[in-house]
């Protein structure tokens, strides 16, 4: 992303899901985050009288370990910098969630860089309980392949504890100076079952819409859905002959009202007809002939998680993604995914017009995206 920076790109939206915190290792290799970028690290055990901070170098290096044993939560001698405090890792696998928090923060400010003035940040996380053994995310979007991690609860927590990792991750981000518009429910029409007994089954997860500025581009009207059937125009506190909707109203906006409408749209007519000696009132009349066919996009989205054949265990199901896509960008537009994996957000987005921008750290996916993808992608 730091190229794509330099070289002056700019993205209309960015529709993503990173890694989520305490799940699993994915393989790659561990990254010297925070610290001193001219330092000659030494690692070992985490002392006393550093505070880590990765403020303006994450990423900045990633070590050469094939056996990626440096870094690893099972192995904590090998993790901070007893120079200057540097930590060696793989982003998602931190010790604790602040740290997580503060890696994603850092790695959104290259995203905000990117986008255009008007761009928009369309956030996917699950959430995460701490457990003793490991730390638990309930949720078949990523496939368990047995390779979950084990460690302590971190300070701050109890065992059992839901950490709250997607709104410690938002509100960071706010005060970072995101603006945090809406906070979208994921509701999975299936979902992995639980064998828990004091509490319901998670069934849920977070998408944030995030913006880079106060006005930004939003397509409403490109992600409407239909109505329900005992909808009606809210007109019950009247409406003046100069307003839009009105009949013969100014701008030609007038909602259409003739018996073929309303029949497609279910409403009888007789109930729209003043009958003779009709005591309906004008605003009551107005209510049931007006046809209300589509409404706002409610905040709440019912989408069934999508098998994936490929090896990869974090696919989007796509029909989650399209609103986001649909409602950031125009066609021609380009979508940026920092945590491309198997490259379904380019997938839709060449299926919606638009163009795409995909970065992912781990090369062995790349036959997966050229595979779901026609346009040539930029790996880095």
């Amino acid at each position: 992303m730091k190229r794509l920076i330099v070289d002056g790109v700019k993205v209309q939206t960015c529709v993503t899901s990173p890694p989520y915190w305490g799940l699993r290792d994915y393989g790659n290799n561990p990254t010297v985050w925070g610290g001193d970028t001219e330092c000659d690290h030494e690692w070992g055990p985490q002392e006393t009288g550093f505070k880590n901070s990765t403020k303006g170098n994450a990423g900045s290096t990633t070590a050469s370990d094939p056996n990626h044993t440096l870094g690893s939560r099972f192995d904590s001698s090998h993790t901070w910098c007893q120079k200057c405090g540097a930590w060696l890792g793989c982003f998602g696998l931190e010790p604790t969630p602040q740290l997580y928090v503060e890696h994603s923060v850092e790695i959104f400010r290259f995203v905000r860089d990117l986008l255009a003035d008007d761009g928009t940040l369309w956030l996917n996380l699950g959430d995460t309980y701490a457990a003793a053994r490991s730390y638990q995310v309930p949720d078949n979007k990523y496939k368990d392949v047995g390779n979950t991690l084990g460690h302590t609860v971190p300070p701050g927590l109890k065992q059992k504890d839901l950490v709250g990792i997607p709104w410690m991750v938002a509100f960071a981000l706010r005060a970072d100076g995101w603006y945090l518009r809406c906070d979208i429910v994921w509701e999975k029409a299936q979902c992995m079952p639980e064998s828990v007994k004091d509490r319901p089954t998670k069934s849920h997860e977070y998408i944030f819409l995030l913006s880079k500025t106060e006005r930004y581009y939003y397509d409403a009207a490109a992600i409407m859905e239909p109505a329900s059937l005992d909808t009606h125009a809210r007109y019950a506190r009247g409406r003046s002959d100069s307003h839009k909707y009105a009949d013969g109203g100014p701008g030609g906006q007038t909602i259409a009202r003739s018996l073929d409408h309303m029949v497609k749209a279910g409403v009888n007519p007789k109930a729209a007809m003043n009958a003779k000696g009709s005591k309906q009132n004008a605003s009551f009349s107005n209510a049931v002939r007006d046809v209300v066919e589509m409404r706002n996009k409610r905040s709440v989205w019912k989408v069934a998680t999508q098998p994936y054949s490929g090896s990869h265990f974090a696919t989007f199901p796509e029909k989650l993604i399209e609103p986001c896509i649909l409602a950031g960008s125009r066609a021609g537009d380009i979508v940026l995914d920092p945590f491309f994996g198997s490259g379904t957000a380019g997938q839709v987005a060449e299926q919606l017009g638009r163009q795409w921008i995909g970065c992912e750290i781990q090369r062995a996916y790349e036959p997966l995206q050229k595979e779901r993808t026609a346009q040539v992608g930029l790996l880095l």
